[in-house]
This record gives structure tokens, sequence and C-alpha cells, in this order.
């Protein structure tokens, strides 16, 4: 069995990090009367190099993409709801862009952002004060400004709402705010325990501390840095690194919210600088175990009857973890019962690599998210390994029966291929059948094809839901295929027929090379069993097919013309 019983993770960083780019301020709700036309959001580069924001874009909360622009060293950037009433308010010397679409939620809401490669960069989970944080921030004048850069940008403690009053009264309300400059804030967190780095030692070299209390490292002299990463020693309950050596005089802060042994070293000095961090914890009471279909009851307007409740549930990961590497877990657990729940933690992994059939036992808090009934993960467990999913539920429509449930929706085709956008955040399409229409969420990370299928199909997903971001939820229901073999396509009235066409290698281990004086329009390959593994549209006599993602093995290739298609056995090796 194995054991990953993690508590959720805090990571802080440091003044001297790699390049780094923070929101440092949050307009979310200004006293305006109807629609808020001052909302913005800024952008501070911690670091002492550019970075280029250039294709960064919003995958939650507003719809943003950066255009070409590289922000420079310490330097801030805004974003705003309206560009014109921003820079009737706080003036034209501020730099700022407009984005595209949406609001900020005044009741708080997740904000990531992702790099042009699409890996997550930015994360912040803001909330009103309804919700435990700060009524200043809410319609009644000031921002949120961020006021520990080193702090956990989720936690109320490293934000407080703005001091510094601009002298403009909106509906009887002075603004507050900082936007384009430095915060009018601090909120510095003292450390449990300083250790000092100098010429080839830490000092103390081992340290004895709690869970939850936080270690200060102070550069005294020398090229140095701390590196508690798991690629180097990966018993580790997680990782911590300082970034690259420096000599300046830097420190850093690292909160140890998981008990264990850490061992770190210099990297420079790797023979002589190594230390040791043991972080002792005491157990906690175990949370009662729920069934999953306890928990999905809900009320007239959709709200979860179970938001709040914290307790363990049992069942068997399905579909695939859409978050982007190294940035959490999201994905569904659904139990012998067919009920299902999704599972989400938006910075700890748990040092779990998400493998459908895997029997879980999850700890969490229950919440919901645009309607969608999810877990908050503090902790799991694998149980068992290698177990069968669930039967899908053939449905002919969407709701919440099919929330967090394994589904078919049967001949179905896509409505508009152009929304077919290959988007790296995931995208939406909406696809038919004879009498209803429906939504098909493409998730980040999910291995589907490059462009819309151009024929019928089964479609088999998880269910989802994306409603309003305050209740009634009652909408917005959605198919999340996990991978391309979800697409069972509808074997079309074409005739089987011999097409005269060359393809080469066979034995093949990565590619195969089909020719023909017929002009090719899609080619299938399915395993033994009739599996769909891959599946290419072209419209060439010459066609290069990728296949390095197959195991060694025999398969069919059934390769279509307007004429009619043929089917052929080919064989991979690796």
């Amino acid at each position: 069995m194995r054991s990953i019983f993690y508590m959720c993770l805090v990571v802080f960083t440091f003044h001297l990090s790699s390049a780094q780019v923070i929101i440092t301020e949050i307009m979310y709700n200004p006293p305006e009367p109807g629609m808020d036309t001052l909302e913005y959001l800024e952008f501070y580069n911690n670091s002492n190099e550019p970075v280029d924001m250039t294709g960064w874009t919003f995958t939650e909360g507003l719809n943003y993409t950066f255009p070409e622009f590289v922000l420079a060293a310490e330097s801030y950037i805004t974003i705003c709801v309206r560009e014109s009433a921003f820079r009737s308010v706080f003036g034209d010397d501020i730099p700022v862009f407009e984005w595209t679409s949406r609001a900020l939620v005044n009741g708080g809401e997740l904000l990531e952002v992702a790099d042009a490669d699409g890996n997550t960069v930015i994360s912040v989970d803001y909330k009103s004060g309804a919700n435990g944080w700060y009524t200043e921030a809410d319609g009644n004048g000031a921002s949120l400004e961020l006021c520990n850069f080193a702090g956990n940008p989720n936690d109320k403690e490293s934000w407080r709402p703005s001091e510094n009053p601009l002298g403009v009264i909106i509906n009887e309300r002075e603004l507050f705010g900082t936007p384009g400059a430095e915060n009018s804030v601090e909120c510095s967190v003292e450390p449990d325990h300083i250790i000092e780095v100098g010429s080839f030692f830490f000092d103390p070299e081992v340290l004895t501390i709690q869970q939850g209390e936080t270690v200060r490292w102070i550069n005294t002299g020398g090229n140095h840095n701390v590196n508690g990463s798991r690629d180097i020693y990966p018993d580790n309950p997680v990782s911590f690194s300082s970034g690259n050596p420096s000599s300046e005089a830097w420190t850093y802060d690292f909160l140890f919210s998981v008990p264990g042994e850490y061992t770190y070293r210099c990297d420079p000095h790797a023979a002589q600088m190594v230390g040791m961090i043991i972080v002792e914890g005491e157990e906690e009471p175990e949370l009662p175990l729920y069934s999953i279909g306890a928990l999905r009851s809900i009320d007239a307007d959709g709200v979860g009857d179970s938001v709040g409740v914290e307790c363990a549930i049992i069942g068997i990961a399905h579909g695939i973890n859409i978050r982007p590497e190294g940035s959490g877990i999201q994905f569904t657990l659904i139990d012998t019962d067919g009920d299902g729940i999704g599972l989400f933690n938006p910075v700890n992994d748990f040092g779990y690599n998400v493998t459908e059939g895997d029997e879980l036992r999850v700890e969490g808090t229950v919440e919901q998210f645009r309607g969608l009934l999810q877990m908050n993960v503090s902790g799991l467990e694998v149980l068992s390994e290698g177990n069968e999913l669930m039967t899908p539920l053939v449905v002919t429509e969407l709701g919440e029966n099919t929330e967090n449930r394994l589904v078919t929706i049967e001949n179905v085709s896509v409505v508009d291929p152009s929304d077919w956008t290959n988007s790296p955040g995931g995208f939406t399409v909406r696809i038919s059948n004879a009498s209803d229409e429906f939504e098909m969420r493409i998730p980040r990370n999910a291995e589907v094809f490059n462009e819309a299928p151009s024929e019928s199909f089964n479609i088999t997903g998880i269910g989802g839901q994306f409603s309003a971001t305050a209740p009634p939820f009652l909408d917005g229901y959605q198919i999340l295929p996990r991978y391309s073999a979800d697409f069972d396509f509808i074997v079309s009235t074409l005739e089987h027929i011999q097409i005269e066409m060359s393809y080469y290698p066979n034995p093949a281990s990565d590619l195969i090379f089909l020719e023909s004086e017929q002009e090719f329009e899609r080619v299938d390959v399915y395993d033994m069993s009739g599996k769909l593994l891959v599946h290419e549209l072209v419209t060439e006599r010459q066609v290069q097919l990728n296949i390095s993602s197959l195991n060694p093995g025999q398969y069919i290739m059934t390769v279509f013309t307007k004429q009619g298609f043929d089917n052929v056995k080919i064989q991979v090796i690796k």
C-alpha cells in the first residue's frame, strides 16, 4: 500500500528567486453604483531581471492574453476592466492594459495565469469580507494589497486593505489604492527559526522544528543556495529551493507544513554543505467516512447541501489530471455505485500521479465551483491499483444527474469546427445529435485530436458543470472527454474496397508512410479488440502517420478515401 497523506502545502518564495511576476493588488469591488468600471489587477516583477510576458493568458478568472510585452525588473503593469474609466480616475501616467471580457467576482475567485508555453505561473485565490477576508474591499473603497511578497497569496494574512487615500470620492466612499506603485501596507512575518549560511557551513546543520513553523536561511557570505528539491533528495516529503546560487546578502523563508525529515544542500559546495530539517507533527484526528452519494444532494438552486463538510471518501480515480504539471490536482473520484465528485487542490499534488483505476481514500472539505461539486483535498492515500472503471451511463441530456459521472452521448457531431481552437488552457465546442445540442469541454492535458472530427461519433466523458458565479447553479452542464479513445466514430456507409496503396515500414516504431493515387480522407488505427487509438483527418495522397504512442504489438489500420475504406494489419516495434 502506498501511503501519501500530506497536509496542504504552502510554499514561501523569497526575494532572490528567479524571474517572478506576482499579483500585488486587486480592486475587485470599487464603490460604484451599478456596473463596476474601475476594477483592476496589478502585476509586479519581483526580480532583478526583465520578464517577457508575451502570450501569458488567464486560464482561470478573466479573459485576457497579454500582447507583446516585457515587464522590466522591479516594475509594475496594471490591467483593468475599462481603460478610459481607469485613466479618468487614476491618471494617464500608469502603464495599463484593458482585459478582454468578464469581471472580477465580488465574492472572490481563483485567478490563474499561464505563460506562453501553458505553464501556470501565477495563482491567487482571493476572498471577500463575507468569506472571512476584509470588508474594506467589499465596495467600501479599498483595494486588496499584497503585504507579504514571501507569503502564500491564497492566505488572508498575506493581504491587507489599502491604506493609501486617493482623494477621489465615489458613492460617498473614498478610493484607497496604489495602482502601478509601491503598496501602502506591510505585514512581514518573522521566522520561527534562523539558519546562517556561510563558507562551507549551515548553522545549525541539523534543526528540529514543529509542523507549521517557518525557517529562514540568511546568507552571511559566499556564493550559496539552499536546495532541498525532491529531484536531488527523493525521500523529502516535499521540495523546497532558494533557486540559483548567489553571493548577495539573501534570505529565504520556507514554511514546513508536512512532517518528516528533509535533507538539503548548497549546490556549489555539495560535498561540504549538507543540512537537515526534522519536522515533528501531531497526528490529526481521523475524519468521518462518507459515501460519495451522501454528498451529492442539492437544494432548489443547485447549491450542494454538503458544502463545508470535512470528511473522508473512498472511490476509483477516473479521468486525467487537468491541472498544469506541478500545480496541484484536478480529477474525478467515482465509487462502486457510480456516484462521483471532483477532487481539487490548486497547489499540492501530494506526490500522486493521477492514474485511472487507482482506489483512493481522500480527505478534504466539500466545496462548489460554478455549480460543480468538488472536494478541496487535504490528503490522499492509494488503497489499491488496477481496478475496473465504471461502465459509462448512456444519456440523452446533461444535468445534475450526469455531473461527476462517466457518461456517453450517442451519435453526435461537432456543430462548428472553428470552435476547435486547441487552446492550451482547454476549450469548449458544441456538439449535436438529431434533436439536442450539448457543450463538450476539451480540458487541458486531454490527449485528443488536432482538429475537429468531421464525422459522427459516440462520445464518452466525465459530466461537468460551469455555471454562473453565484446561485442558482442550474445550467452550464458539460461532458469532458479524457483522451482520443473516448471518441467512438460511427462506421460510415462507405464500402470495403481494396485501395491501391503502399505503406512502409511494417513493422514500424514511430512513423508509417502511406502513398496512393487516390486522395486519403482519414486514417484510423485500432487495437485487436477494436478500440480506436489513432485518428488522423487528411486530404493528401501521401501521409505520414505518427504511431509513436502505441505499445509494441499488432494493430488494424483503416484507410478511408472518397470511394471506400480498406483494412490492413500493421505491427509496432520499439
